[in-house]
């Protein structure tokens, strides 16, 4: 398994692509603004990307979404249920109160909230989703034991966790914190903001 990490959008969101796990099939997690890039590397690379998997449906993580779904047929999207809603609709309520809804954005999450996605299954791609919630409603991680990899998304990062006032949980997300805590200190987290870097060092 390979992981190309890709920072992108004014937020600084982290996009990977991971690839050669079976051929040259590849998968995305998230789906940040400004990813062109990772088009680019796709294509350069002759990979067949298969399916963008989803950490949850805040606008900075899904907004890639609009440029991807016209550079690449039957791309399959997976997201928690109790996500849909925020991807829906509710990202525009969240631009609009950090006066970030221009016409352009309205416009493209209106089409991205029209995009089909699938439910989240146990297990995908070889790894575990776990549910986390606490970020979202719908937050979750994918994890990898066998890799030793843990896609965090913004419920843990490197040297702190995410916020819980845009349709999360404080009580929730501790209770996430704990279950992350309770996987292996060497397991390398890659988290939806920030550096990388072993479990260990956030738990610590």
């Amino acid at each position: 398994m390979k992981i190309n990490r890709f920072v992108l959008s004014e937020m600084r969101v982290n996009c990977y692509v991971v690839y050669d796990f079976d051929g040259n099939r590849a998968i995305l997690i998230d789906a940040p603004s400004g990813i062109s890039p990772v088009i680019s590397f796709i294509k350069e690379n002759s990979l067949a990307l298969e399916a963008v998997l989803l950490t949850h449906a805040h606008f900075d993580h899904v907004q890639g979404l609009y440029e991807l779904d016209h550079a690449f047929k039957d791309l399959d999207i997976y997201l928690s249920e109790d996500d849909e809603a925020l991807f829906c609709s509710g990202n525009k309520k969240i631009l609009k109160d950090f006066g970030m809804l221009s016409k352009e954005t309205d416009n493209e999450f209106s089409y991205i909230g029209k995009i089909m996605t699938k439910r989240l299954p146990g297990n995908i791609f070889g790894f575990d989703v776990m549910k986390t919630s606490g970020h979202t409603k719908g937050s979750v991680c994918f994890y990898s034991e066998k890799e030793g990899i843990l896609f965090s998304g913004d419920t843990v990062f490197l040297y702190g966790y995410g916020r819980y006032d845009l349709g999360g949980s404080m009580t929730e997300l501790f209770a996430s914190l704990k279950k992350i805590k309770s996987l292996d200190g060497e397991t390398m987290l890659l988290p939806g903001h920030g550096e990388c870097g072993k479990l260990k060092m956030h738990l610590d």
